[in-house]
């Protein structure tokens, strides 16, 4: 559930609309969490060089998206800081929310699909696999007007991994 993003970006918000200080609602902290635990998940399984989308549609004006793009990227670089200064000795917070969120949704989502190809990963081996999918991870804003392009097909080699601020 998204409710509380609302009091962070209302619906009816105009062109002028600022990122309020404080944190971002714990609904997106977590969505962007999850993205990174998607991407450390697909490298595990052997599919580093596959696109991973995130796409975040919170409001369809330039001008705002611009600021969400700002906020995100700070958030992310973050993240990225964090999981670059961890050890398994003195892990950052980042990286134990992180295995609380694998440990509470992904392991149970998981093992309810009925994929015999899907095996299943450990903890050890999601964490050795956070940094190279971090790092992967790049915000852009995608809309009409925005210089940004998804250019999936010229990194199809490598793949990408995006935060898409689009509307």
């Amino acid at each position: 559930p998204f409710d509380d993003l609302d009091a962070w970006i209302p619906p009816d918000h105009d062109r002028y609309w600022k990122v309020p200080n404080g944190p971002l609602p714990k609904s997106l902290q977590e969505s962007i969490l999850a993205f990174v635990l998607v991407c450390a998940t697909r490298r595990a399984r052997g599919n580093e060089n596959e696109h991973n989308s995130m796409l975040l549609h919170l409001s369809r004006l330039q001008d705002v998206q611009k600021e969400i793009f700002q906020v995100i990227e700070d958030h992310l670089n973050k993240i990225k800081r964090a999981i670059r200064n961890s050890t398994n000795v003195d892990p950052r917070e980042v990286v134990l929310e992180l295995k609380k969120l694998w440990e509470s949704d992904f392991l149970e989502t998981t093992a309810e699909f009925d994929d015999p190809n899907l095996r299943s990963i450990n903890w050890d081996e999601i964490y050795s696999h956070l940094l190279p999918a971090v790092e992967k991870i790049k915000v852009k804003v995608i809309n009409g007007t925005s210089s940004d392009a998804l250019d999936y097909y010229e990194n199809r080699k490598l793949g990408v991994s995006v935060i898409a601020i689009g509307g």
